[in-house]
């Protein structure tokens, strides 16, 4: 009986999908849709294969069918199959009568195409129906995983938490963390949408279910970030998938990105052409850490936790700073977000401006010791040279746009050279 209602509540689930896909595809392109989610370019994969692979679980339909990730399909059933006790049965009876068959065959035609169009380099290969079922299995997934997890959302019974490999795992719900946010290992954000507006209706006389879907995927992913990041109930428009949502929120970038990027600085030299040592890149700092506090300059942490909330007040000469951070899983995020902003030309390229910048900042282990002791860097179990190389790595192969920090790194360099040629004139009159 209990698989007699799974497969209803499956059927009847994936039809209504079908339908509001539909719908949302017709209002969204009115005839081709627009290639959002990539592939990540050959010369990075190279870098760093490691980073860019999902480890555990395949979204979208890139790595569907690798062997290391099959054992997790079982879960996603399971998730799914959860999900769909939200769904309002009754009312999808309608989209079983016979008579719609050739209607619904046209639909998912129709779906199979707009999707395999929001994909680079995806021909529609696949049978319709199973690029359906790879988004509708993806989606119910990604969006019960994100219930679960949810602090105080009091989905799912404490016993059922314990009972979870998935979310009672600190080293899975990390290595989750990490798959869901690979450029490759998507699906379009709007699928998240069409399921999450299916679910809604009972999911709020459930619990306090939040009224967006990236309030609840910013809470998950927030154990990649700093843990004094504070999530608000915020809807962020026109969202390509996951890992642009991270791109756009506050996790990342502040509300005034826009602004500063109108006085863009345009960079001369692509980032894999340039080699460890003096040479740096075209507006960015002349001084690295300690040469700026040499000269006067004085450094400190901010409490903020935006890449973008680097700031220089001149009447005083201070940089403020928010924490660098770098381990396995930030790295993973770094090197898919710089990807992103590579194969996005509409995307303005300020995580790969905030790791120039830090590269031009951090030149020596002597730096790192430098901003460790002035709280910028924790005092962690991260070698100083792996600061160094961290950045320099992440910018090989990378052709910059736009600079984002280009006011503020001539602010800095004029204000530093003023006060060593001052110092030089001292000593030489004395």
């Amino acid at each position: 009986m209990d698989d007699e209602v799974n497969r209803t509540n499956y059927y009847t689930g994936l039809i209504e999908f079908l339908c509001r896909m539909d719908e949302v595809s017709s209002g969204r392109w009115g005839c081709e849709p627009e290639i959002s989610i990539f592939s990540v370019p050959e010369k990075l994969r190279k870098l760093k294969e490691d980073a860019y692979n999902p480890h555990f679980v395949s979204i979208g339909p890139f790595h569907r069918n690798k062997g290391n990730l099959v054992p997790m399909q079982q879960h996603k059933r399971g998730y799914q199959h959860s999900l769909f006790a939200l769904l309002e049965v009754e009312t999808y009876e309608k989209y079983q009568d016979e008579e719609t068959s050739s209607m619904r065959e046209d639909m998912e035609i129709r779906v199979s195409e707009m999707i395999c169009g929001c994909y680079s380099g995806l021909r529609c290969e696949l049978d319709p129906r199973e690029v359906q079922e790879i988004l509708f299995l993806d989606g119910c997934f990604i969006l019960e995983l994100f219930l679960r997890f949810a602090p105080d959302l009091n989905y799912i019974t404490p016993e059922k938490y314990k009972s979870d490999p998935l979310i009672n795992s600190a080293w899975m719900v990390r290595a989750l963390c990490h798959d869901l946010a690979l450029l490759e290992n998507q699906i379009p954000f709007f699928t998240l949408e069409v399921i999450y507006d299916m679910i809604k209706p009972r999911l709020v006389s459930k619990c306090k279910a939040p009224e967006s879907v990236t309030s609840l995927a910013l809470s998950f992913f927030k154990p990649m970030m700093s843990q004094n990041t504070y999530i608000e109930e915020h809807s962020y428009k026109d969202c390509i998938d996951l890992l642009d949502l991270l791109h756009k929120s506050s996790l990342l970038a502040t509300s005034g990105v826009g602004t500063a990027f109108e006085r863009r600085v345009i960079l001369k030299h692509a980032a894999g052409n340039l080699t460890p040592g003096d040479q740096y890149y075209s507006g960015s700092l002349n001084y690295c850490a300690s040469e700026l506090v040499q000269s006067g300059i004085e450094l400190c942490k901010e409490s903020g936790d935006s890449l973008a909330n680097i700031s220089f007040m001149r009447n005083g000469g201070l940089i403020k700073i928010p924490p660098v951070l770098i381990y396995d899983i930030r790295d993973s995020l770094f090197r898919n977000l710089i990807a992103y902003e590579q194969n996005n030309i509409n995307t303005r390229h300020h995580v790969t401006s905030y790791a120039i910048l830090m590269k031009t900042l951090i030149r020596s282990p002597r730096d790192v010791k430098l901003l460790r002791r002035k709280g910028i860097i924790s005092q962690n179990w991260i070698e100083d040279e792996e600061y160094v190389t961290h950045f320099r790595s992440l910018l090989q192969e990378v052709i910059p746009k736009d600079f984002y920090f280009g006011d503020l790194c001539e602010e800095v360099n004029a204000y530093a050279k003023i006060i060593l040629l001052c110092k030089e004139l001292i000593v030489f009159n004395s």
